[in-house]
């Protein structure tokens, strides 16, 4: 079974979560349905990142893009605030990513069109 490599973005309350959800992910399934481990974690202020990243074990960035336009990330996990969702999910589709996001998808009907 493939590794798949997780790019989040944010890491707040709901990203915390999100996360937890990622590390139990093998224990609630057996055989667990896909194998996957946070790589990189993007958060407005370099302080924060870093926290998330020391958190985590992994890499840091403050630029969302360095997630949504990475080869070498498969899976895109926005846990941003919702009014943040709409650029990084524009990003991730773009570059062909697989995409989990938190709901909702995006904060209004523009943004809504602009994914379609």
């Amino acid at each position: 079974m493939n590794e798949y490599r997780v790019g989040m973005i944010g890491f707040g309350m709901i990203g915390k979560v999100h996360a937890y959800g990622w590390a139990v992910l093998p224990f609630i399934s057996d055989p667990a349905p896909l194998r996957a481990r946070i790589v990189r974690v993007a958060t407005g202020r370099p302080e924060t990142a870093r926290r998330a990243a020391e958190q985590l074990g992994c890499e840091w960035t403050t630029d969302y893009r360095q997630i949504t336009e990475a080869p070498d990330i498969d899976i895109v996990h926005i846990c941003t605030p919702n009014h943040l969702h709409c650029e990084a999910l524009l990003s991730a589709i773009r570059h062909g990513k697989h995409i989990y996001c938190d709901k909702p998808l995006v904060a209004n009907w523009a943004e809504a069109e602009q994914i379609l």
